[in-house]
């Protein structure tokens, strides 16, 4: 343990990555591309990293070691090209609860990202009366577990709570690591020998490493620490090909730590307990300059080891100098160079610094480049990037060509929204958006508009299919002062009930029910989004601002509503999108959503890809309308509507499945 008395008492450190890139300056954000059979193959975007330290506690013993492990392991992965957050002692688990969640949500929604959470503080086990032991991890403020064990179950947070958003996390690869003795595992161990870079290595995986067993005790200077920090920068990397997965990590950081701890500590490694999460292989990108130095030192030992050294002699080698000459090109430093193909102007950059101007129709030799993994950025007309890999002595060709338009009809009206997990609900607005939860939704398709009269034509011309008002008499009208319904109203009229024509066709179509809503997007090849998808979409996906309204804290801006509508419908598309750029999801009309209605469902709901209650009366509408106040038009605001609602405010958006 760090420092104390107390037997029970372990350091604790969480380490959970997503993905990012690493490269040669590991400078800011670059993408990291591995080589799998000889190709490129992207793996990873984006780096991300919370380190949370926990040194000054109330009940516990302080740990002053862990200000250093974090300062320590935030310059490590600064250096390979991760942003970093920081919170410092957190005094309570809701704290630890709103860090893990916000960082999350903000950074963990790319599904190639790689994200980083470290914890350094107390960690405790405790005992279960059936299957595992428990383990938890401290805040500041946490009651002493040998005083009054339930109030410390209410203040700590526990590893099945690490496990949830483990599960939460939409990122492919998620590492984590535990600097601390460790009981309870949420992860199967494993000690089979890393396996080469290959396919199954860009598989989704959530990976553990603990630096102890149960009852081992961690000391304050933590070689875990030191040997992780040794391991990144390249030294685990057992089989010499540029990249350290988390497999080398796990027999790295186990054989290291056993003998520097003369046998005092067992780390422990594997992969989280479910088949969905555990094929894939964690990997850091060793740093060029690193990779050289390696290099150099194993071409070296190459050279004095040929036949017993009857290639070299004292005579032939004067001095280590000489020796070194052999291997360094540039300031000690192996280097290649690359040839530049390009068909446009531009500006190279690598690794995010100007390298040169370059023109259209030229071919340009650029020397001196450090071997290992590279980002290259082409600025101009047509934007261009690509991760490769400079070898020594040896040319890479990099062709940039001229982009040609691609684009596919059939979601050329449709918007591309990247799963993520958010908190869907408010804890501050009605009943039936309560409680506020996390729940992980995969990527789709929307549509920028809602559904118009126009595309709707097309479906009713191409299929003679009779809406649900034409077969059951008909649709309510505003006749100015109160709703009137009538016999004869159906999709092809407005609200006032007139005959629509040509010039109308890019209303949002009304006087639909949900049936009718849900034939059309299976003419359409396509569905009605969920509930969970369509406020997603509404609170702007991954760019989401927590604004009231979809796009803006400000109505006016997006929404057509009872203070701005006039009284009437207005054709798509002409208030501001949200960040995603789609339309009108706040006003003009409430849009079906797939799922059955329940006002309690979200103290029920699944945490991946909800889809509402298996059955019910009525269905899910979103969005509010043009006759509704600004409280109808809040992305959180739920109402349910008969199957067979048919109105002048109801009209749906068109979802598609992204095809894997």
């Amino acid at each position: 343990m760090k420092n104390s008395k107390i037997s029970f008492i372990c350091i604790f450190i969480v380490t959970l990555i997503f993905s990012q890139s690493v490269f040669a300056q590991f400078r800011g954000f670059k993408k990291v591309d591995v080589k799998i059979n000889g190709k490129i193959e992207p793996l990873y975007k984006e780096s991300y990293a919370l380190l949370i330290g926990v040194s000054d506690y109330k009940e516990f013993p302080p740990l002053p070691g862990v200000k250093e492990d974090i300062a320590e392991v935030r310059l490590a992965l600064e250096k390979q090209g991760f942003k970093v957050i920081q919170i410092d002692n957190p005094p309570d688990k809701e704290t630890l609860d709103h860090a893990f969640n916000d960082f999350i949500i903000k950074y963990g929604q790319g599904n190639n990202n790689r994200l980083l959470f470290y914890f350094a503080g107390h960690g405790y086990t405790v005992p279960q009366n059936f299957g595992e032991d428990m383990g938890y991890i401290v805040p500041t403020q946490c009651s002493n577990p040998q005083k009054n064990l339930n109030n410390f179950k209410m203040d700590a947070m526990s590893m099945m709570q690490i496990q949830i958003y483990a599960a939460s996390i939409n990122s492919k690869h998620a590492l984590f690591l535990f600097d601390a003795c460790f009981a309870g595992s949420v992860f199967t161990g494993s000690r089979g020998l890393p396996e080469a870079i290959s396919k199954n290595t860009t598989k989704p995986v959530r990976q553990f490493i603990t630096s102890g067993s149960k009852a081992e005790k961690v000391p304050d200077k933590s070689e875990f620490r030191n040997q992780f920090i040794e391991a990144i920068n390249g030294a685990a990397d057992s089989d010499n090909d540029g990249y350290v997965t988390g497999s080398e990590l796990g027999v790295f950081i186990y054989d290291k730590v056993v003998k520097y701890s003369n046998n005092t500590q067992h780390p422990q490694y594997g992969t989280i307990k479910d088949a969905n999460l555990d094929k894939g292989d964690f990997v850091f990108v060793v740093p060029p300059q690193e990779q050289g130095k390696m290099d150099l030192e194993k071409n070296k030992n190459d050279i004095i080891n040929i036949d017993n050294q009857s290639a070299i002699n004292s005579n032939e080698i004067k001095s280590n100098n000489e020796l070194n000459n052999l291997f360094e090109d540039n300031n000690g430093i192996m280097t290649g160079s690359i040839q530049l193909i390009s068909e446009v102007d531009g500006s190279l950059y690598i690794d995010g610094v100007f390298k040169q101007k370059v023109l259209a129709n030229s071919v340009d030799t650029i020397s001196d480049i450090a071997v290992g993994n590279h980002y290259f950025e082409f600025k101009g007309a047509d934007n261009w990037s690509k991760s490769d890999i400079i070898l020594r002595n040896q040319m890479l060709e990099l062709r940039i060509p001229k982009k040609t338009p691609n684009v596919s009809k059939e979601l050329n009206s449709m918007i591309y929204v990247e799963g993520g997990p958010y908190k869907m609900g408010s804890n501050s607005g009605k009943e039936n958006e309560k409680p506020s939860h996390i729940v992980n939704i995969k990527g789709f398709y929307i549509g920028k508009y809602e559904v118009t009269v126009g595309e709707f034509k097309k479906f009713i011309d191409a299929t003679k299919y009779r809406t649900e008002a034409e077969k059951y008499n008909g649709s309510y009208i505003w006749n100015g002062t109160t709703w009137e319904k009538r016999s004869d109203i159906c999709w092809q009229f407005d609200i006032l009930g007139n005959k629509l024509t040509a010039k109308d066709y890019n209303y949002p179509v009304v006087h639909v029910s949900w049936k009718d809503a849900s034939e059309y997007c299976r003419w359409a090849n396509g569905r009605l989004p969920t509930e969970a998808e369509w406020e997603y979409a509404a609170r702007e996906g991954n760019k989401q601002t927590n604004s009231l309204f979809s796009g803006n804290t400000n109505p006016d801006e997006v929404a057509w509503y009872h203070e701005n509508s006039n009284g009437k419908l207005h054709d798509t598309g002409l208030k501001k999108p949200n960040a995603l750029g789609i339309y009108d999801m706040s006003g003009n009309v409430w849009e079906w959503c797939s799922d059955w209605y329940d006002k309690a469902y979200y103290s029920n709901s699944k945490l991946m890809n909800p889809t509402g209650p298996l059955n019910g009366s009525e269905h899910v509408i979103r969005g509010g309308s043009w006759i509704d106040n600004t409280d109808a038009i809040k992305v959180t605001t739920r109402v349910g509507a008969n199957l067979r609602s048919v109105n002048l405010s109801i009209g749906f958006r068109l979802v598609k499945d992204k095809k894997d």
